[in-house]
């Protein structure tokens, strides 16, 4: 299942951030999850995978913003 949220945190040295989703819940994700480099505050699509430290989010996209 797709979710969608935010960028919340990002530490770039460690590749360890936090998305926030739409229900404000924490979810962690690593720089593999990403398709392109985050942004802080960016809205994202992506799913979640359960792993031994928790919920992380993978398959991270970028949500595209509409031109004018």
């Amino acid at each position: 299942m797709i979710r969608r949220g935010r960028i919340k945190s990002i530490n770039i040295k460690t590749g360890i951030g936090f998305i926030v989703d739409d229900n404000d819940q924490n979810i962690d994700f690593t720089h593999e999850g990403f398709v392109d480099k985050p942004e802080l505050g960016e809205k994202v699509n992506f799913k979640i995978v359960l792993t031994t430290e928790g919920l992380r989010a993978v398959e991270i996209i970028q949500v595209l913003k509409k031109a004018n």
